[in-house]
């Protein structure tokens, strides 16, 4: 399972992978995102193929990444 998340402490914006087994995290790419609360948070849904992972940020940013068989994040 794919979502876009948004960590208030690292201020920072968040594609992550779960498991569907368990919930536990597989892989995560984030990157620096200054927002105000008052604008929401990151919380789309990425679209998502047999190739490709795209997600959309809150101030329309873009990210495509390759999706992958990864080890568990930590």
């Amino acid at each position: 399972m794919f979502v876009m998340d948004y960590d208030r402490l690292a201020a920072a914006d968040a594609v992550r992978c779960f498991a569907l087994s368990d919930g536990g995290e597989i892989w995560r790419f984030s990157y620096p995102v200054d927002i105000k609360r008052n604008h929401g948070m990151s919380r789309t849904v990425p679209a998502v193929n047999d190739k490709y992972v795209v997600a959309l940020g809150p101030k329309c940013t873009s990210r495509v990444s390759i999706r992958r068989r990864a080890e568990p994040a930590g």
